[in-house]
């Protein structure tokens, strides 16, 4: 089995961070061992940016996979499909 293959098993879970400075600001793929870790980093990334209620979002996926690349707004965007998306 790759590596990558064996870290995507071990950690599940990624996110994707949305606040007003870009459309998609920060994402990682596959850091987390639990949704509840998931969670827990956008919580602390908001809190960390001083940002106010409302004004940001966030989605935790298991079992993401890249499916398409584009650029919008002079912004690359990666698509990814998953099999399970929460918050």
């Amino acid at each position: 089995m790759k590596s990558q293959e064996k870290k995507a098993e071990q950690y599940p879970w990624s996110v994707t961070f949305y606040y007003p400075k870009d459309i998609i600001n920060d994402s990682k793929r596959s850091k987390f061992k639990t949704l509840e870790e998931c969670r827990q980093w956008a919580l602390e990334k908001a809190d960390n940016l001083n940002l106010e209620e409302g004004t940001w979002d966030y989605e935790c996926g298991r079992g993401c996979t890249y499916t398409d690349q584009s650029t919008e707004g002079g912004q690359q965007v990666n698509t990814y499909a998953c099999e399970e998306i929460s918050r």
